[in-house]
């Protein structure tokens, strides 16, 4: 268990290279885990946006599309799939969070930025990869 400990709300981050196993996934997981939130990362077609969708159990909650600067991993990581995880662990209303990178995406970018500043993810703590 890391530094921050067990009130941290545990996220399970998903990667891979093919879509519907990574989709499959997090569907299974958000029918296992304790009051889930699911929330997807993908490029968008035009390759300079950022798509995020968030979900739990009753349906789709929000879904935006982000304009980056740079349409890179690394990018996309530090300026929305961690400020989004914080955001969802302080709102209080879940108590497990998945996270599905953009099909691609290594892990290890966010676990990186994860333990060198672990004030990133707010009130969410890296639980599974």
């Amino acid at each position: 268990m890391s530094g921050q400990g067990n009130s941290a709300t545990p996220t399970v981050v998903i990667t891979g290279v093919e879509q519907s196993a990574a989709d499959t996934t997090a569907m299974s997981l958000l029918f296992d885990l304790p009051k889930p939130v699911v929330v997807t990362h993908s490029f968008g077609v035009d390759g300079t946006s950022l798509v995020r969708t968030v979900s739990d159990v009753t349906g789709l909650l929000d879904r935006r599309t982000i304009d980056l600067e740079h349409a890179c991993v690394p990018y996309a990581i530090r300026e929305d799939v961690l400020p989004t995880i914080a955001g969802l662990a302080g709102s209080g209303h879940w108590s497990s969070i998945i996270a599905r990178l953009p099909i691609g995406a290594e892990a290890t970018q966010l676990c990186r930025v994860a333990s060198y500043e672990p004030n990133t993810l707010g009130g969410a703590r890296i639980a599974a990869v």
